[in-house]
């Protein structure tokens, strides 16, 4: 009888799967994306000491990911039907659902690229202030109460 149930298992419903966004949640994604990180802040230590380069890193890494994940719309896949025009990257996300693995993840990297390059004090620089506020604006769009709000309607549809 053990046999009869292992072949009735259920399988996850793909109705509401967003192929924009479920790729995620595939094995490596995370692994692949602090890969990228890494290579980046080390071709930027060939130029920059490693600190400086951490700097830089944040920068870049908020001029790439915040347009991607929190300011363009829509989906690019066909197959939506517009499903998704009216919703950012981070926004679907996870079907939406807020505090899930990968948000958490995504959330907390901004955190982790920041605390190595920052010396604070008096003595911060204009790149470490400027790495420090990249890193507050990731940080507050990426909360939940920040979701689906358009700040005095800017990028609103």
């Amino acid at each position: 009888m053990a046999g009869a149930r292992a072949t009735h298992a259920r399988s996850p419903s793909i109705v509401n799967i967003n192929n924009n966004t479920s790729w995620l949640s595939a094995p490596g994604v995370w692994t692949a994306y602090v890969a990228v990180l890494l290579s980046v802040w080390l071709g930027l230590c060939a130029l920059a000491p490693p600190r400086t380069a951490g700097q830089l890193l944040v920068l870049l890494h908020f001029a790439i990911t915040f347009p991607l994940f929190h300011w363009h719309k829509g989906s690019p896949i066909a197959t939506d039907q517009g499903e998704y025009d009216k919703l950012t990257f981070w926004e679907q996300m996870d079907e939406g659902v807020q505090l899930t693995r990968n948000k958490k993840f995504f959330t907390a990297l901004p955190v982790l690229l920041f605390i190595p390059c920052w010396q604070g004090g008096v003595h911060a620089g204009a790149l470490e202030l400027a790495a420090l506020v990249a890193t507050v604006v990731l940080i507050v769009a990426k909360l939940p109460f920040m979701d689906r709000v358009r700040i005095f309607g800017i990028n609103e549809d």
